[in-house]
């Protein structure tokens, strides 16, 4: 459903800049960056310790003159400390059903939509967040067991999201159950409580 609203959406939007013009590449503007945060490997652990040793962070990153993009797999804490304050921080949480190896396909729809109706050239950083959403057991076991990953999930994302330098410009956006797991996340970050979860140690409170 995602993508074919984003396709009539992308109809709807100025024509997407191809290679070798406007300093973009298919799509993809080369002052902006591309990242995807993956928690699928702590599942729906809420213990810091393990949460810290199971992310994984992978970046697009441009590769030559031509704005060409190559994903690249690193570390944590330059996801952390990376930081420029005039440059908003999008954090995208995708729905249920979606595999790992399809939730950066999806971000990147998602950042092509944004980008097209965008109103200048103001370079952003576009986090796509990858959660255990996989399609399990039947429609109503699924959905059951989906709901309930919610939480935790808002749980993990609010760890990190709290670890950003606090002057960080920060927008969440999601739909189906991402939704919730950014509204859970932001309602965390404010010092909210998630049925008994809540952040007892906070780095910018």
């Amino acid at each position: 459903m995602l993508r074919k609203f984003l396709a009539a959406a992308l109809l709807l939007f100025p024509a997407i800049p191809t290679l070798g013009q406007s300093g973009t590449w298919c799509g993809l503007r080369t002052q902006d960056q591309i990242v995807v945060v993956s928690s699928r490997g702590a599942g729906c652990s809420t213990n810091a310790e393990r949460l810290a040793k199971c992310l994984s962070y992978s970046s697009f990153d441009v590769v030559d003159e031509s704005g060409r993009r190559e994903w690249r797999r690193g570390e944590m804490g330059e996801f952390l400390s990376w930081h420029d304050a005039g440059v908003p921080t999008i954090v995208f949480f995708h729905g249920n059903q979606v595999a790992a190896n399809e939730a950066a396909g999806e971000g990147l729809l998602v950042y092509r939509a944004l980008v097209c109706s965008a109103s200048d050239e103001r370079p952003i950083r576009f986090v796509t967040w990858s959660w255990p959403s996989e399609k399990t057991g039947g429609i109503l076991r699924d959905v059951r067991e989906k709901a309930a990953r919610t939480r935790p999930v808002a749980w993990q994302v609010a760890w990190v999201l709290d670890q950003l330098p606090s002057d960080v410009s920060l927008s969440l956006l999601g739909y189906s159950y991402g939704a919730r797991v950014a509204s859970g996340s932001a309602h965390l970050l404010v010092g909210g409580h998630l049925s008994g979860l809540q952040l007892d140690t906070r780095n910018n409170p």
